[in-house]
């Protein structure tokens, strides 16, 4: 379900706007805190369920599964706004080398830096390390630490044109495939010493000199939940 197709109007994040506050909603009850007629009200409510957005069972309204995702980023959604992009970006190591490849795409194209890219929605910072690792260099790795985490900007004439919140990370090769599409002049192996004196992302570069030996601590809670109630909380470090 993307975006754009969750919410097609302001009436409809209206009436999606009023399930964070309500697990379950009747016709009547949306009709008065939305103020719509009741023909527009059940137009817009056919497109949310013909979208996937809500389901009704007998004559209450309530979120899908899907949409349900959706409620921790409602304000963005309905007013455009943005937030900083999850990126982990690994520092892949053998023979005491650190892995490095040639951007081919904005931002940053035609600079070297570590393999790196988007933390999926339902990904632990370990799968998305392999993840990345594989399809972008085709080497199987395994994760080793989180070395830190930093927030990092672009501007343009000091207006933020980018936004990154960057997860550091050290992994190891396992087996080297060599099965993707890259030229050979798009990958190198560098020790930390001998790094690209220009045309190197100057964060991937910072990272690499002086966060190899860092280590912090990695927290992953998980908690399940049923009918709006928290019934359990994992927590795996």
């Amino acid at each position: 379900m993307s975006v754009p197709k969750l919410l097609s109007s302001k009436q409809e994040e209206r009436i999606f706007s009023l399930f964070l506050e309500h697990e379950t909603l009747r016709f009547s009850e949306i009709e008065k805190k939305i103020g719509l007629r009741s023909n527009l009200l059940a137009y817009h409510l056919s497109i949310l369920q013909r979208n996937g957005v809500i389901r009704k069972t007998g004559d209450c309204y309530s979120l899908t599964s899907g949409a349900e995702r959706y409620l921790p980023s409602l304000s963005h959604i309905a007013t455009g706004e943005l937030s900083p992009v999850p990126v982990v970006l690994v520092a892949v190591m053998r023979n005491k080398k650190t892995l490095l490849l040639k951007r081919r795409i904005r931002p940053y194209k035609e600079y070297w830096g570590v393999v790196g890219g988007k933390l999926r929605f339902d990904e632990t910072l370990q799968d998305a390390t392999v993840r990345l690792v594989r399809e972008k260099a085709g080497v199987e790795c395994e994760f080793m630490s989180l070395n830190t985490v930093s927030h990092e900007r672009v501007r343009v004439d000091r207006v933020v044109k980018h936004s990154f919140l960057l997860f550091f990370v050290k992994a190891i090769v396992v087996k080297d495939r060599q099965s993707t599409g890259l030229r050979r002049d798009d990958l190198r192996w560098a020790t930390i010493d001998a790094l690209p004196k220009k045309g190197i992302v100057p964060s991937d570069r910072w990272l690499l000199e002086h966060k190899m030996s860092s280590k912090i601590p990695l927290n992953r809670f998980t908690m399940d939940e049923k009918d709006g109630n928290i019934i359990s909380f994992d927590v795996q470090k």
